[in-house]
């Protein structure tokens, strides 16, 4: 009789997929907590954000005014460079911040609220705001779902949390 050594081909199938199946597990899981980073990353950008809006309000009596356009609307986001579009660049110019924070998730402006881009709604008519963000994961802690958020006028925009001074 032979005396075999090493491992069997079905022996190094079976280690094998038991390798691929855990290291989907731990990739997954790695994913699912990159995403409530960035939600946790986004409450707390909204909230520093909040601050400073109470700290120009304390000095100047009035929020800075929302973007252009007869709904005051304005979107933040990493390419949002032109201070008159970003009502929120008037608490970089008083100190308040030294910059706006953007989306964590670093995306564009693609389209409408729920739709996959991420990035900070603000809106004010100097004497209210509302701030908004969307959630990448939609069952977020402490987040509440709101279905239109408004002003004035209101939008069709939906957003996972928002503060509303």
């Amino acid at each position: 009789m032979k005396n075999a050594k090493g491992f069997t081909l079905i022996e190094l199938l079976v280690v094998i997929a038991i390798i691929g199946i855990l290291s989907s597990v731990v990739l997954a899981s790695l994913n699912t907590a990159r995403v409530k980073a960035r939600d946790a990353r986004r409450q707390s950008d909204l909230s520093i954000i909040r601050t400073a809006l109470e700290l120009y309000y304390s000095n100047k009596n009035a929020y800075p005014v929302g973007g252009a356009g007869s709904d005051r609307d304005c979107w933040v986001n990493q390419q949002t460079t032109d201070l008159s579009c970003n009502p929120l660049g008037a608490l970089i110019i008083d100190g308040d911040i030294p910059t706006v924070a953007y989306d964590p998730g670093r995306n564009t402006y693609v389209g409408s609220g729920c739709g996959g881009a991420q990035f900070y709604a603000y809106w004010s008519d100097g004497q209210q705001y509302l701030l908004g963000a969307v959630n990448e994961s939609q069952g977020s802690s402490g987040c509440t779902q709101v279905g239109n958020w408004g002003g004035p006028t209101a939008s069709s925009y939906t957003y996972q949390f928002y503060l509303r001074n």
